[in-house]
């Protein structure tokens, strides 16, 4: 059972006009006039799009240009998406560009139904000869060369994992073709992709490299179960996208509950709650083996979610490189050249 936490309407304007004169800040000292979000219709990205919105009204008022401009980046998504992200557009007045991938990902990935396109074209009879003719997935031939090596090194762990494995990897493609998207748009726009990642997420390691993040995060550190919708109620959000199961979009499973194994106001709850007796979700595995124990929360609830935090801990800390010292060369202070 989830506890009453919840933030003042005093809390919550102090925070938005922090995101809103954070971000105008920066683009200011930085010269920067076009905000870039990807709008997927749901709550975090509302959320962005509102704040980012906010802060455009603040750059005008002082003289300065500021615009933003949503993405939506359909891959294989549903009506609703589309429609709701259309709503966040019109209520907050920005920008609009709709990029259609689904049938780029199809083919790319296989699962591009050439027969269907051919028979409006061409006589049954050489519909054969045309398939075979087509160019081989890009994604097939390596799901197939990447089986082959697993094969060979008897990674047993990976093959028994594989039909998931594979599920995830094709959702990364989708997060990744969107984010080439937005920084495609945002090279062209000489703008700021803003990231819409929250805190539940971070903690749960829920998102992919180099994929649904951006340049700058006003809710990286908002609680998605515990506040987000309140940030969305603040700032005039739809109701039926502050309502929305949140769904990742990608193909992987049902929606995010379905995936993580439980909804984000318990994910926060948990993980809060671990954290205030210590739990470090970027430390030691051996954790593992001391949990306390949570009220009202199954044992094997807190440990999944402990679990998948430490399993995620090398997304947080990015890439890991090593320094001239451990390589054994000279600092570059002493170099004399």
């Amino acid at each position: 059972m989830t506890t009453e936490y919840r933030l003042t309407t005093k809390q919550i304007d102090r925070a938005i006009d922090a995101m809103a004169l954070h971000l105008y800040d920066y683009c200011k000292a930085s010269g920067i006039h076009d905000l870039i979000i990807p709008e997927s219709g749901g709550l975090d990205s509302a959320v962005t799009t509102g704040a980012a919105a906010y802060a455009r009204d603040m750059a005008k008022m002082d003289g300065y240009r500021l615009d933003v401009t949503a993405v939506m980046i359909p891959i294989e998504s549903s009506p609703d998406a589309e429609r709701l992200a259309l709503d966040v557009i019109n209520q907050f007045g920005v920008h609009q560009i709709k990029v259609e991938w689904t049938e780029v990902f199809r083919i790319a990935n296989g699962s591009y139904d050439w027969r269907a396109l051919l028979e409006h074209y061409v006589e049954e009879s050489r519909f054969e000869h045309l398939l075979n003719d087509l160019p081989r997935s890009p994604v097939a031939s390596i799901n197939e060369q990447v089986k082959e090596i697993l094969v060979k090194t008897q990674n047993q762990a990976a093959l028994d994992q594989w039909d998931w494995s594979r599920k995830v990897a094709q959702g990364n493609i989708k997060a990744r073709l969107r984010m080439i998207t937005a920084y495609h748009i945002a090279r062209l726009m000489k703008g700021l992709v803003l990231s819409t990642d929250n805190l539940s997420e971070f903690w749960m390691a829920f998102w992919t490299i180099c994929g649904d993040v951006g340049d700058f995060g006003m809710i990286q550190n908002v609680l998605k179960g515990k506040e987000m919708k309140a940030f969305a109620r603040r700032l005039c959000v739809p109701e039926e996208v502050i309502n929305r199961k949140p769904d990742a979009d990608l193909g992987i499973s049902k929606n995010d509950e379905d995936e993580l194994r439980a909804n984000y106001d318990v994910i926060d709850e948990v993980m809060i709650k671990l954290i205030q007796v210590g739990f470090d979700p970027d430390g030691d595995k051996n954790q593992l083996n001391d949990l306390p124990i949570i009220d009202d929360y199954p044992y094997e609830l807190i440990h999944s979610l402990a679990e998948r935090a430490l399993n995620g801990a090398f997304k947080r800390r990015g890439t890991l490189n090593l320094g001239r010292e451990d390589l054994g060369l000279p600092h570059i202070e002493d170099i004399v050249l």
